[in-house]
């Protein structure tokens, strides 16, 4: 016979923290990429982008569900095209990310170059 002992750590939930959000290549032509890193490793989260003319005008809206394997997410892409599938002009874009995770939430915007 023979005994065993099993010891385990009980972590709290951290608050959500949403680190090093980018779009690359940044400035683009073709397509660019959206990643940000996070403290919620293998947590589903809802995320929605939002870009803008830089007068404020919403050209297009991209949300999606994005499953984490671990502290890094990149898979929300964009061609540079509208909500009617049109090819935008060359410029300066606002984006702004909203993220969520159960009752929390997380914003924050930055600016890309479409080429």
């Amino acid at each position: 016979s023979s005994t065993a002992n099993i010891e385990f750590v009980v972590a709290r939930q951290e608050k959500l923290r949403i680190t090093h959000l980018r779009n690359y290549p940044n400035p683009f032509s073709g397509r660019t990429s959206f990643s940000f890193e996070h403290n919620q490793p293998e947590a589903a989260f809802s995320v929605e982008i939002g870009i803008y003319t830089v007068g404020g005008q919403l050209v297009k809206r991209l949300q999606s569900v994005v499953q984490s394997a671990g502290s890094r997410n990149s898979q929300l892409s964009w061609d540079g095209t509208d909500e009617r599938g049109r090819k935008l002009e060359k410029g300066i874009y606002i984006y702004r990310v909203i993220i969520a995770l159960g009752r929390e939430r997380w914003e924050e915007a930055g600016q890309m170059i479409l080429l």
